[in-house]
Formats: C-alpha cells, sequence, structure tokens
C-alpha cells in the first residue's frame, strides 16, 4: 500500500516497516531471545536463523544457508535442525555462525528446545569480541 510519495531514509523506511508489521500481526516481534528462530534481513537478502545467545544488542546467530564456503565454521545441517526452525532445503543447507545486531532479526513464533540450544552453544561458543564468526 502506497500512503504517500516521499523520499525517506532507509532507517525511516526500516522504522516504519516495523511499524506495519507489528500492526498486522497485533504481537510484538521483536521479542528475540536465545532459541529463538528468526530471518535475519540486511541490504543484501535474507536468511533464517537460530537465535544461540544474545549478548547487548549483538546476536550470535546460526544462519543457514547452502553455501559452506561462508566461514571455516560451517557444518551441514540435520534434518531435524531444518524442520525445527520451520526451513525446507531444495539442496545441502548449513549452519554457519554469523554475528549481527539484533535490530535486523524478524522472530515469528518457532523456537529451539532448551536442550538442543544448549548442544548448539557447545558446539558453537562464542563473545561478543569474537570476530572469527563472519
Amino acid at each position: 500500500i502506497i500512503e504517500e510519495s516521499a523520499v525517506i531514509t532507509a532507517e525511516e523506511a526500516h522504522n516504519r516497516a516495523w511499524e506495519l508489521l507489528n500492526k498486522h500481526l497485533g504481537t510484538p516481534t521483536r521479542t528475540l531471545m536465545p532459541g529463538s528462530v528468526a530471518d535475519h534481513t540486511d541490504d543484501i537478502c535474507a536468511h533464517r536463523s537460530i537465535v544461540i545467545d544474545i549478548d547487548n544488542q549483538l546476536a550470535l546467530a546460526l544462519f543457514i544457508s547452502s553455501n559452506p564456503n561462508w566461514n571455516s565454521h560451517a557444518r551441514l545441517a540435520s534434518k531435524e535442525e531444518l524442520a525445527i526452525a520451520g526451513y525446507h532445503a531444495k539442496q545441502a543447507s548449513y549452519l554457519i555462525p554469523v554475528i549481527r545486531s539484533i535490530k535486523d532479526f524478524i522472530f515469528f513464533g518457532l523456537s529451539f528446545p532448551d536442550y538442543r540450544l544448549q548442544e548448539l552453544r557447545e558446539e558453537f561458543p562464542w563473545s561478543s569480541g569474537d570476530v572469527v564468526h563472519g
């Protein structure tokens, strides 16, 4: 829906999109927590993600991607992990650890069980100063 013709900044567009999404869903969508399955969006593309942990405004997340060469910590995702994340893969998919700002995630209600989250935390440890996770 086009409400007006105007040039706005990317930040204004981002904020307006959140406002419209919240109005449409009727629930807050920024309640990102460890274990949340969320989509991460940036200027290039969107990735289904599993949030492993949050420190201040940064999240360690596992992007689901068909590109295993993203960083050296990538590993093949299991069918169970993909199913829990609500991801329907047409090709081999990998879990890729990344650190991103929490403001770029959209949580939509799915969560990993606590015991699976703990396994992923042990496999993909991090700190907010960790620059290895691309």
